[in-house]
């Protein structure tokens, strides 16, 4: 009998669980007892648009944790995770799962042939073959681990849950346009601007993941990726892809950012957060004002409310009460009210000068005709992902009025720490705050301006294109935020040639260059008061020496 089931005991060991093995190794490959990840993680790098024929890793009877959706942008592709075992490893499978047969989705439980690997920008397999799905519907949850205390970052692919806090306003990502990230901050890490929450652009804003928020995410990817646009950075990326995989609680309050007469019957008030449309009666109920200013309408669109008033006096001061009934997606009521002037006609401002390519990066703009200019807003691209962007507030300015943004708010660009300009070119002097200009309002923007082919656009106060510029740094590489941005400019018929579409190569050929030429003491400058929307509007190269806070060559006051 002893003998028996010692026959049994060594049949079972020798045969293992048929549920920890594949049904066949694949074509021409040794029969692995592992499942082949570890193996695949360590291969050497191999990638062609059909594969590698004599790459062929074996991966065995492993389970899909997460899937990725296909969003347009550079190195992103739609993929999928796999992992067998909780403590790892894992790996990201570059291959749209929906391109499959069959599809995959999470719980599949998989084995098939790997033909390509890529460890750039993020470690994945590029291609692969003989997929066969073993399992479907498994339980991904023993696989998870809580990484919530971890001081450790190289959980690559592997699927974890963690709770911790928004430590940043959200952001463009690094890792490519349609997608945005968060700086996260846990009982392991803090302070660490590259660790984050990544997720696409949408999914993120719809829900105000914004700094100040806890967050808890259930099931996710780590993902580890290498972003070399301006510099090689390695970043640690949490994937979200999904409302489910992630829950978001004590927010702060929304609060109003800029309230602006749009028109004298109409005000627009922009928020931190996003607005719960069904908060807010369409009545206007909820706004109430003084001076006898009454509200008839509201309309709801994301971070904003637009008002109908009765009519405005211009540039009198309102004071605006907002009900506690209006609040944000979470619930939470509107923090106070705020004040805007009456309309007025806005201001007419050009982009005068600029110089990208210092340690402190300056942009000029000439008030053409003077106005209010609150709302006003200039940015870098269109997606703002490290790029600057400033928005005007509370500012009149007259004819001929010249303003210098800073690109930089810190000590080194901001020394004794100026405060933006509103009443006089000289409120904030030169003699207290070095890198004022007393000759020009000087206004800092919170992000820097990059030395590299872009597109610098000036917005009104309703959001409309009233001037901008296209630079090129002169090498052949443009970021597809920036052919977005060009073709928004494009369309509103504020660059030449006007399209709403570029190729890399139009922009390049209608762009200002060099925008990495200028030095110290030099700029790129528009050469006398015509405005073409054009190159032609522009000097290049190096430019003529900066003539910050002063007209340029060529030019004339306006009368």
């Amino acid at each position: 009998m002893r003998s028996t089931c010692m026959v049994l005991l060594a049949l079972l060991v020798a045969c293992g669980d048929d549920k920890l093995k594949p049904d066949a190794s694949p074509p021409d490959s040794p029969i692995d007892p592992s499942d082949g990840i570890a193996a695949a993680r360590a291969a050497a790098e191999c990638m062609t648009t059909i594969g590698c024929p004599d790459l062929r890793l074996g991966i065995f009877r492993v389970t899909v944790t997460s899937v990725r959706p296909q969003i347009i942008g550079n190195g992103n592709p739609a993929g999928f995770t796999i992992q067998a075992q909780q403590m790892g490893p894992a790996l990201f499978v570059g291959v749209d799962p929906t391109t499959l047969t069959p599809p995959l989705h999470v719980g599949d439980v998989v084995s098939f042939t790997i033909t390509g690997v890529s460890h750039l920008p993020e470690h994945r397999a590029t291609s692969l073959r003989d997929l066969t799905v073993v399992q479907t519907g498994t339980d991904v949850t023993p696989l998870l681990k809580d990484i919530s205390s971890s001081t450790a970052l190289g959980y690559d692919a592997e699927l974890v849950t963690v709770t911790g806090t928004v430590a940043s306003n959200l952001r463009g990502s690094f890792s490519g346009p349609g997608f945005a990230e968060v700086q996260l901050d846990t009982a392991g890490i803090q302070g660490n601007p590259k660790f984050v929450v990544r997720g696409p652009s949408a999914l993120l804003s719809g829900v105000d993941m914004t700094m100040g928020c806890h967050i808890t995410i259930s099931k996710a990817p780590f993902i580890i990726y290498t972003f070399f646009g301006e510099g090689s950075t390695i970043f640690y990326n949490i994937g979200v892809y999904g409302a489910s995989d992630y829950t978001l609680t004590g927010c702060a309050p929304p609060k109003i950012q800029l309230a602006v007469a749009l028109s004298a019957t109409s005000v627009k008030l922009t928020f931190d957060r996003n607005i719960k449309e069904s908060s807010v009666m369409a009545d206007g109920s909820q706004f109430t004002f003084d001076n006898g200013l009454t509200a008839s309408a509201a309309t709801v669109s994301g971070k904003t409310i637009t008002l109908t008033t009765s009519a405005q006096s211009p540039r009198t001061n309102y004071t605006m009460t907002v009900a506690n009934s209006v609040t944000d997606l979470q619930g939470s009521s509107v923090a106070a009210g705020t004040m805007f002037t009456g309309f007025d006609t806005p201001a007419i401002v050009r982009i005068n000068e600029f110089n990208a390519n210092l340690t402190c990066p300056l942009i000029e703009l000439r008030v053409v005709q003077g106005g209010p200019m609150t709302g006003f807003q200039i940015t870098e691209r269109s997606d703002s992902s490290f790029r600057m962007s400033l928005t005007f507030t509370n500012f009149i300015v007259q004819t001929n009025d010249l303003i210098v943004v800073h690109a930089h708010n810190n000590a080194t660009c901001n020394p004794g720490t100026s405060t933006n300009e509103t009443v006089a070119v000289n409120e904030q002097p030169k003699a207290m705050f070095a890198a004022n200009f007393d000759t020009a309002y000087d206004w800092y923007a919170n992000d820097g301006l990059k030395v590299m082919s872009s597109v610098i656009t000036l917005f009104d106060a309703g959001g409309t294109i009233v001037d901008a510029v296209f630079l090129t740094d002169g090498l052949p590489n443009v970021f597809s935020a920036t052919l977005t941005a060009a073709g928004l400019v494009g369309a509103a018929n504020q660059w030449t040639p006007a399209k709403a579409i570029y190729d890399m190569a139009t922009f390049l050929s209608a762009a200002v260059d060099k925008i990495n030429a200028t030095i110290a003491g030099t700029s790129i400058q528009r050469i006398d008061n015509n405005d073409t929307n054009a190159k032609a509007d522009w000097t290049t190269g190096a430019g003529l020496p900066s003539t910050w806070g002063a007209l340029n060559v060529g030019q004339t006051a306006f009368p």
